[in-house]
C-alpha cells in the first residue's frame, strides 16, 4: 500500500513560505490606488495586537489610514489586502525569528515596491532600526515615535508619516515624548514615572499618608515597553495589592527603547554591554566555551552551560534601588524580557542580594485557555521564560497574566500567590532567626518503616549538622543527635505501614493533631472542581485513615518530631492508607493528593505557621504530583501543598534535570550538594589474585609450568564467573585461551580504573583528606597519571585496591595538594607539574562543602543564592563549588554538534554489534530517553535517534538546532532504521522542543520516496496505518498514530509504577502480564506529529482502547539507554530498570522474547562506548556494589550505609523482574556471600545489627523472594542462612512485611529447617506449597499484650512451637523436598512459558 504522507503539526509551522509569498503577490495584483495615504504595519504574533489598535485609534483624524497584520496569524490573502495600496510599511519584528517569518511572507513584495520601509527590531541589537528609502533623520523620528509608544507618540507618528507621504512640512510636529532611560513607575502618578527612588518615596508617603519605615518592600522590574504599548494593567494591579498588603511597591525599568537605541548608535556598539556574554539568536546564554568548541569533537563537556564569571557591581550610585547606602528592596519580581544581556542582569541581581521571582506572561490565549492548557508554558516559551531565567538565577516561575484579545490581563489568584510569596520571603529578612519556625521533610526511602534516605546523602548526619549550624546562627532549635533522629523514624513511619500504627503513634511524642474542622474550612476555600476531584477519589475528610478522635474532637494525626523551632517529619505517601498506597500503583490515572497529605502541609503552613520548608535531599514527591507541566496553576496539586511558604531544597549536584523540576513545579530554591568522593576501584581480592596469575603466566616460558598456569587461570576465571561477564562459554576457554586472556586483561584494566563512589556525602561537611586526595586525583585524570610515569589510567590502577594510595598520582595529590607540601626545587621548574598542582589546589578549594550550609542560611534569610550548572565533578569540575541554585540546558541546542558526532559513532557500534550477532541490520530500535541524562550528554542519545532515521540536525551560528535534513540513502549507506522513543514525564516537561524535532525527523524519513526494504520507517508506518484503518480507526487519527514514535506518561503524570509494583511480589506472577500492562498503560500516551493531539490515546469505533505504543513496540530489535554520570549506573536508583527494563518487559509480553538491551556508556565522552546491559551490570557489580572497599566505605556511614545496600538489592531485584537475562544466579550468590555472610570479614553482620538490623531483614526478604518466585536457584544452605537471618532479626525487632505469601514461604522453610520462628505455626495439612502465591486476606492476630487487633498484611509474632520430635521428623523432610521440587518445576516451567501476544 502506497501512501502520500502528509506533513502536519510542527512541520507545518516552518513550511509554505513560498506559497504564502505567492498568495500575497496574487492579492497585490488586484490592487487599486487608494484615496488616502496608507501605512501598513507587518508583525508576528510575538507583538500583541493591543499596540496596533492603539495606533489605529491614535491616527483617527490625521488623514492617515493604518492597517496591520501578523504573519503566522493572518492568512496570506489578508496580508495581501493590508499591503494593497500601502504607501509606507513598518515592519515590527523584534527578534531574528520574527524577521525570518516576515521576510518569508512578504520578502518578494518588499523587493518589488518603491515605497518607504522602516524595519524595527528592538530585540536585535545592533540593528534595532533600519530604514529603506527613508532619510536617516526621518527614520529615527519614526522609530522614536513608534518605540516610545503611548497614545501621544502614536498620534505624532501618524501626523509625521502623513506629512512625509504628502510632502508637507514636519517642522511643526512635536518630537517623541521620551521615557527616561531608567525610572520608577506608579499608575497613580500623573507623569507615570520618577527618575529616582527618593523622589518616588516622598510622593508615595505623601499620597497615601503612610511611612515606608519598617515595611516590607517588594520590587518589580518591568520593561518600559509595557508603558509604551499600553500593557500596564498587571503592574497597576500589583502596585495596588502590594500597598493593600501593608508593603511598599517599587516598580522600575532599567532601560528604555529609544534611549538604548540612541546610546548604541552614538557609541557604535552592538547589543549588550561589552563582555556581557550576549545570548544567541534565541536569547539563550552562550556556553562559556562555545566559542572554542570543535564541531568534530565528541567531547560534549566543552558545551556545558557553566556560568561565566560575573563582575562585582557597585550599586552605591544606583538611584532606583539604594536608600541610605543600602539596597531598599527586600525581594524583586522580574517581569521583563530576559533575552538581552543575561550576564549583566545576573550581576545586578547578585549585587542586590535578594531573591528574584520569575513572572511569566501566558501569551497563548485567554484565562480559560490557560486553565485547559496542560503544558502551562508553551514549548516556544521555554528558552526565554525558563532556561534563561534559571541561568540568571530567577526562582519560582508564576504565570501572572493571560492574553485577552491582545491585552495582558492579570490572573487575580496568581497576583495574590506571587505577592504573598514575596512577602513571606521579605519576612525572612526582617524576622529574627530565633523566631523562625522551620519544617524539614525527609523521604521514606527506600521503602520500609525504619528508612530515611536521599540520593547519596547521609540524611541523619546531615540533618544533625544543619541543625547545629542553625543553632549557631541564632535559631531556637534543640540539639539534634543523629541517632536520636534515627530512633524516632519508626514511630513516625509506623502508621504508613501498619493499620494499627495510627494507634501506636499516639503512645509516643512523635505526632501532633490538626483539627478536622480546620482542614474542612480550608478545603471549602478550594474551587469546586478541585475539591470534588479530591473527595471523589478519596472520600470525605472524616473517612481518612489519618483521622482520629481526641478529647471529643476529630482531627488528623500528623507524624513529626520536634526540636524546638525545627519540626522534622516524613513526606506523606501517595496512598491514604497502607492498602491504598499499594493500590494506586496499578491505576493509570492522575490521582489527586489525598486528605492526609494535604492535612500535613496545612499543619505546617497554618497551625505551626512555618516560616520556611526544607525538603531534604533528592527527592520527595511534592513536585511530582499532578498538575501542569510548567507554569502551574495555584490549585495544582504541588501548589496546594507548599502554598506560598519559601522552600529550600538541598539537591545532589549531579542531578540537574530533577533539580530544575523542583524550581519549576516545587516552588523551591535548590541548594546543590556534593556527590560522594570518587576513587579508582582497583582490584578486589579475587581479581587481584587472577591478575597475579596472569603476570606469572606471562613471565614463564612455554612448558609444563606455563600449561599449569594456563589451567589455573581458566579455573580461577570459571570459579569467579569472569567468562560469564565476558560472554564466553566454558567449553572453549582452553582452546581459545590467548583470545580469552586478552579479554581478561582488558577486563581487569577496565575494572581497576572504574569510578567507585566512596561512601556518602554529609551535607555541609568536607570529605576526609584521603577521600579528597582520591577525588582530586580522578579530577586531574590522565594528564596527572601520565605525568607520574604511567602509560595510561588503566596501567596505573590495575592493582590491588589496598595499594591505590601507594601510587604516585595519589601520593602527589595527597602531599603537594591536600597537605600543601611545596614542590622540590627541581619539580618547581616543571611547568606541567606546577600547572597540575595549581589546578588541583583550585579543585581542593572548590571541594570545601561549607558553602552548602551557607546557602541554606542565605535562603532562609531572604538572600540571593548563586545559580550554576551541575554534574559529577569528574566530568564537570565547574559544577563545584556546591551550595548553588542549579539550572539546566537549553533544549533548543540538543543535540550539540559534539553530541551529534559522538552519537553517530555510538549508533554505528550498535549496528555493527547487531549485524555481528544477527547477520542483519536492526529494523527497529527503542530508546529510553531521560532528561537527567540529556542534560549531561547534551544529546548524544538523541543523536542516535536522528542518525538511525537517517536525518541530521541543522544548526545556526549560535548552536541552536533550526531544523532537520534528510540524509540521502547513498550517503547513509544502509537502510533507515525505525525507532520508538520512550520518554519520561520529566523529559516531556523539559524537552518538548526536542520531541518536536523527533517528529520532524520521523516525518522526513516516512515521507521519503524510497524502497520499503531500505526504509523501515516508511514500511512500519504503512503497515500500522493499514492495521489501524482495518480496525475501524478513522484515517486522520490512524495516520497520526502510524507516524507517532514518541510515547510517555500522560501530561502531569510521572513514572512507570514499576519500582514499587515490582516489590509487591505477592500481587503478580512472572507470566501473568500484570507488570507489563502497568508499564504499557502508564507509558502509552502519544506525542506524535500533531502537537494538538499530544498526551492522547486513541480508541476503536466500539470505544475500546487501542494501545498504539504496543503496536509500535512489537518487533523491537534492541533497546538503548545512556549512562553519562560516574555516579549513575544500573543499580544506584530504580529509574534504569523501570524505563529500559520496562521496555524489555513490554516487548517480552508482546513478542514472547526480550530485545537486546544496550547501554550507551558516555561517562567519558571522549571514549563513549556501547555495552550490552548484562555486561554493564556485571562490571558495575564487580567495581562497586560487591567490591569490599565500597562495602567498607558504606559501613563507615553507619545507619545510612545500610540503606544503600538495601537499595542496591531492590534495584537488582527490579532488573531480575524486568528481564531475567540481565542477571545471573551467581550474582545473587555473591550478594548473599558479601551482604549477609560477610565473606570479606568486614564485620558486616555486626554493622547491620548495631545500626539498622531491619535493613538486613529486608535484604534477606528480597533474596528469599527471588527464590520463592523461581528467579534464583539458591542452594539449600543459602536458603537456610537467609531464613535464619530473617527470622532471627524478626524475633528481636518485629519486622514488618506486607507480603503474606513471603511470610508463609519463610514459615514453611523455617519449619523444614527445624528453626524456631516468631510466626504462628501452620497446620501441616493446610500448609500451602511454596510456589502458591495467592494473596492472603487480613487476619486476626495476637499482639504481645494479648489483645486482639486486626492488621493489614501480616506481622510476625512469637507463638509456641511444636514440641513433638516425631511430628517434626515426619514433616520437615517432605516439606523441604516439596519446596525444592516445586521451585524446580516452577523455574523450568518459567523458562519454557509462552507469552500471549496482545
Amino acid at each position: 500500500m502506497h501512501i502520500e504522507w502528509q506533513t502536519k503539526g510542527i512541520c507545518a509551522r516552518w513550511s509554505a513560505s513560498c506559497a504564502k509569498a505567492l498568495s500575497v503577490a496574487a492579492a497585490l495584483m488586484l490592487s487599486s490606488l487608494a484615496s488616502a495615504e496608507k501605512l501598513t504595519i507587518v508583525s508576528t504574533d510575538f507583538v500583541l495586537e493591543r499596540k496596533f489598535e492603539m495606533l489605529q485609534r491614535a491616527a483617527e483624524g490625521t488623514g492617515l489610514e493604518i492597517d496591520w497584520v501578523q504573519v503566522g496569524v493572518h492568512e496570506p490573502a489578508r496580508i495581501g489586502v493590508a499591503l494593497d495600496g500601502a504607501h509606507m510599511v513598518i515592519i515590527d519584528a523584534p527578534r531574528s525569528d520574527d524577521q525570518a517569518l516576515v521576510q518569508g511572507a512578504i520578502g518578494d513584495f518588499l523587493n518589488r515596491v518603491d515605497i518607504p520601509i522602516l524595519s524595527i527590531n528592538v530585540m536585535s541589537p545592533p540593528m534595532r532600526m533600519r530604514g529603506v528609502r527613508l532619510e536617516s533623520e526621518h527614520a529615527q523620528r519614526l522609530f522614536n515615535y513608534y518605540a516610545g509608544g503611548t497614545s501621544v507618540n502614536f498620534n505624532r507618528l501618524a501626523q509625521y508619516a502623513q506629512a512625509l507621504l504628502t510632502g508637507a512640512s514636519v517642522a511643526a510636529i512635536e518630537p517623541a515624548l521620551e521615557l527616561p532611560e531608567r525610572a520608577i513607575y506608579h499608575p497613580e502618578y500623573e507623569s507615570l514615572v520618577f527618575s529616582d527612588l527618593a523622589t518616588y518615596l516622598d510622593w508615595w508617603q505623601g499620597k497615601y499618608g503612610l511611612s515606608v519605615e519598617g515595611k516590607p518592600v517588594v520590587g518589580m522590574e518591568m520593561s518600559s515597553s509595557y508603558i509604551s504599548d499600553g500593557q500596564t494593567g498587571m503592574m497597576d494591579r500589583f502596585a495596588l495589592e502590594v500597598r493593600k498588603a501593608g508593603a511598599v511597591p517599587v516598580i522600575l525599568y532599567r532601560s528604555s527603547r529609544v534611549a538604548s537605541t540612541r546610546a548604541e548608535l552614538s557609541s557604535g556598539q552592538g547589543g549588550g554591554r561589552p563582555g556581557s556574554g550576549r545570548p544567541t539568536d534565541n536569547g539563550s546564554p552562550a556556553s562559556s566555551t562555545a566559542a572554542h568548541s570543535d564541531p568534530n569533537s565528541t567531547d560534549v563537556s566543552q558545551d556545558f552551560m557553566n556560568p561565566l564569571a560575573v563582575a562585582t557591581l557597585d550599586l552605591s550610585d544606583d538611584s532606583l534601588v539604594m536608600r541610605n547606602g543600602e539596597v531598599f528592596l527586600d525581594v524583586i519580581v522580574i517581569n521583563t524580557f530576559l533575552g538581552s544581556d543575561p550576564e549583566g542582569r545576573k550581576a545586578w541581581l547578585k549585587a542586590l542580594n535578594i531573591p528574584a521571582i520569575n513572572a511569566v506572561q501566558y501569551r497563548d490565549g485567554t484565562y480559560q485557555d490557560y486553565l485547559q492548557d496542560t503544558a502551562g508554558i508553551s514549548n516556544f516559551g521555554i528558552p526565554t521564560n525558563l532556561i534563561i531565567a534559571e541561568y540568571i538565577g530567577l526562582i519560582d516561575p508564576v504565570v501572572i497574566t493571560t492574553n485577552e484579545d491582545g491585552e495582558y490581563v492579570a490572573v487575580e489568584e496568581h497576583i495574590d500567590m506571587l505577592l504573598h510569596k514575596a512577602l513571606n520571603l521579605a519576612a525572612l529578612r526582617k524576622q529574627p532567626n530565633a523566631d523562625k519556625k522551620l519544617a524539614l521533610f525527609f523521604w521514606n526511602h527506600p521503602p520500609g518503616e525504619h528508612n530515611m534516605g536521599a540520593s547519596n546523602l547521609n540524611v541523619p548526619v546531615s540533618v544533625a549538622s544543619l541543625a547545629a549550624a542553625l543553632r549557631e546562627d541564632g535559631y531556637s532549635i534543640d540539639p539534634v543527635n543523629d541517632q536520636q533522629l534515627i530512633d524516632s523514624i519508626s514511630d513516625m513511619l509506623r502508621p504508613y505501614y501498619r493499620s494499627e500504627g495510627i494507634v501506636d503513634i499516639q503512645q509516643t511524642t512523635a505526632w501532633d493533631f490538626l483539627p478536622l474542622s480546620r482542614y474542612q474550612a480550608w478545603l471549602a476555600t478550594l474551587p469546586a472542581s478541585v475539591r470534588d476531584n479530591i473527595v471523589g477519589r478519596w472520600g470525605t475528610p472524616e473517612d481518612s485513615h489519618w483521622v482520629i478522635e481526641r478529647e471529643g474532637e476529630k482531627g488528623f494525626v500528623i507524624p513529626r518530631t520536634q526540636y524546638g523551632n525545627l519540626y522534622v517529619l516524613p513526606q506523606p505517601a501517595r496512598g491514604d492508607t497502607p492498602a491504598e498506597e499499594n493500590d494506586v500503583l496499578y491505576h493509570d490515572t492522575l490521582l489527586p493528593v489525598h486528605h492526609g497529605y494535604l492535612a500535613t502541609y496545612l499543619w505546617v503552613r497554618e497551625q505551626i505557621e512555618a516560616d520556611a520548608i526544607i525538603h531534604f535531599g533528592t527527592h520527595g514527591s511534592q513536585e511530582w504530583l499532578p498538575g501542569k507541566e510548567r507554569g502551574l496553576w495555584i490549585y495544582d496539586n504541588p501548589n496546594l501543598l507548599v502554598g506560598n511558604i519559601p522552600v529550600i531544597y538541598p539537591y545532589i549536584v549531579d542531578n540537574m534535570s530533577e533539580a530544575v523540576h523542583v524550581k519549576r513545579r516545587g516552588r523551591g530554591v535548590v541548594v546543590s550538594h556534593q556527590t560522594p568522593p570518587f576513587s579508582p576501584a582497583g582490584l578486589s581480592d579475587d581479581f587481584s589474585a587472577i591478575n597475579d596469575l596472569i603476570t606469572e603466566y606471562q613471565l614463564v616460558d612455554e612448558g609444563l609450568v606455563k600449561e599449569n598456569a594456563r589451567e589455573l587461570i581458566v579455573a580461577k576465571a570459571v570459579e569467579m564467573n569472569i567468562h560469564a561477564d565476558l560472554d564466553w562459554t566454558e567449553e572453549v576457554l582452553m582452546s581459545r585461551f590467548d583470545e580469552f586472556l586478552r579479554d581478561i586483561e582488558d577486563y581487569l584494566e577496565t575494572l581497576g580504573m572504574a569510578m567507585q563512589p566512596l561512601g556518602m556525602h554529609a551535607f555541609g561537611s568536607t570529605a576526609l583528606d584521603e577521600h579528597l586526595s582520591s577525588n582530586i586525583m580522578q579530577m586531574l585524570g590522565e594528564p596527572l597519571v601520565q605525568k607520574m610515569g604511567y602509560a595510561s589510567v588503566a596501567d596505573a590502577f590495575k592493582i590491588d585496591y589496598q595499594l591505590l594510595r601507594d601510587t604516585r598520582p595519589y601520593q602527589f595529590v595527597a602531599n603537594h595538594i591536600v597537605s600543601d607540601v611545596p614542590l622540590s626545587a627541581q619539580d618547581g621548574e616543571d611547568s606541567e607539574l606546577v600547572s597540575l598542582r595549581n589546578q588541583g589546589k583550585q579543585y581542593l578549594r572548590n571541594l570545601n562543602a561549607g558553602g552548602e550550609i551557607e546557602a541554606v542560611l542565605a535562603g532562609l534569610s531572604d538572600q540571593w543564592v548563586d545559580p550554576s550548572y551541575g554534574g559529577d565533578p569528574i566530568r564537570n569540575p565547574d559544577a563545584l563549588p556546591t551550595g548553588r541554585n542549579m539550572y539546566g540546558f537549553d533544549p533548543a541546542r540538543v543535540p550539540t554538534r559534539s553530541a551529534w558526532a559522538g552519537g553517530q559513532d555510538a549508533l554505528q557500534s550498535l549496528i555493527d554489534s547487531h549485524q555481528q550477532t544477527h547477520g542483519e541490520f536492526p529494523q527497529k530500535l527503542a530508546f529510553a530517553m531521560r532528561s537527567t541524562e540529556t542534560v549531561r550528554h547534551l544529546g548524544m542519545l538523541e543523536a542516535q535517534v536522528f542518525d538511525a532515521l537517517g536525518v541530521r540536525p541543522q544548526w545556526d551560528s549560535g548552536g541552536r538546532v533550526t531544523g532537520m535534513e534528510l540524509i540521502p540513502l547513498a550517503e547513509l549507506g544502509r537502510p533507515r532504521i525505525d525507532v520508538v522513543v520512550s520518554i519520561t514525564g520529566l523529559y516531556r516537561d523539559q524537552y518538548p522542543i526536542v520531541m518536536e524535532r523527533f517528529n520532524e525527523a520521523v516525518l522526513l524519513a516516512a515521507n521519503a520516496d524510497e524502497p520499503l526494504a531500505m526504509n523501515f520507517v516508511r514500511a512500519n508506518s504503512e503497515r500500522i496505518l493499514g492495521e489501524l484503518t482495518m480496525a475501524g480507526v478513522d484515517e486522520t487519527t490512524a495516520r497520526n498514530a502510524a507516524l507517532t514514535r514518541v510515547f510517555g506518561n500522560e501530561s502531569g503524570d510521572y513514572g512507570t509504577g514499576l519500582p514499587d509494583a515490582s516489590l509487591m511480589s505477592d500481587k503478580w506472577e512472572a507470566d501473568d502480564g500484570q507488570l507489563a500492562e502497568v508499564y504499557l498503560s502508564r507509558m502509552s500516551w502519544a506525542y506524535g506529529p500533531d502537537p494538538e493531539q499530544w498526551s492522547r490515546k486513541i480508541t476503536a469505533p466500539d470505544g475500546s482502547p487501542v494501545n498504539v505504543y504496543s503496536t509500535h513496540l512489537k518487533g523491537t530489535s534492541a533497546a538503548v539507554m545512556s549512562r553519562s554520570s560516574n555516579l549513575r549506573g544500573l543499580l544506584d536508583n530504580d529509574h534504569s530498570f523501570e524505563y529500559l527494563g520496562g521496555i524489555s518487559l513490554a516487548v517480552q509480553h508482546l513478542d514472547g522474547a526480550s530485545p537486546q538491551m544496550y547501554i550507551s556508556n558516555m561517562r567519558d565522552p571522549a571514549r563513549a562506548k556501547l555495552q550490552r546491559a548484562e555486561q554493564f551490570l556485571a562490571m558495575e557489580l564487580r567495581a562497586v556494589y560487591q567490591h569490599p572497599n565500597w562495602i567498607k566505605e558504606m559501613e563507615a556511614e553507619g545507619y545510612a550505609g545500610t540503606l544503600q545496600l538495601l537499595e542496591t538489592i531492590n534495584n537488582f531485584w527490579g532488573w531480575q523482574v524486568m528481564d531475567a537475562s540481565v542477571v545471573r544466579d551467581d550474582q545473587w550468590d555473591e550478594f548473599h556471600a558479601t551482604y549477609v555472610m560477610d565473606r570479606y570479614d568486614l564485620g558486616t553482620r555486626e554493622w547491620f545489627e548495631e545500626t539498622n538490623p531491619e535493613a538486613l531483614a529486608q535484604i534477606a526478604e528480597r533474596m528469599l523472594e527471588a527464590s520463592r518466585k523461581g528467579y534464583w536457584e539458591a542452594s539449600e544452605q543459602t536458603l537456610r542462612e537467609l531464613v535464619e537471618t530473617y527470622t532471627g532479626i524478626d524475633q528481636q525487632y518485629d519486622v514488618f512485611t506486607a507480603n503474606n505469601d513471603f511470610q508463609e514461604y519463610v514459615n514453611t522453610l523455617a519449619m523444614g529447617f527445624g528453626l524456631n520462628t516468631a510466626s504462628p505455626t501452620l497446620d501441616a495439612e493446610a500448609m500451602p506449597e511454596p510456589a502458591n502465591e495467592a494473596i492472603s486476606e487480613p487476619s486476626q492476630d495476637v499482639n504481645p499484650t494479648g489483645e486482639s487487633v486486626t492488621v493489614q498484611g501480616q506481622v510476625m509474632r512469637e507463638v509456641t512451637m511444636l514440641t513433638s520430635e516425631e511430628v517434626r521428623d515426619l514433616f520437615w523432610l517432605w516439606l523441604l523436598i516439596a519446596v525444592i521440587v516445586a521451585g524446580m518445576i516452577n523455574r523450568d516451567w518459567q523458562s519454557r512459558r509462552i507469552y500471549t501476544i496482545n
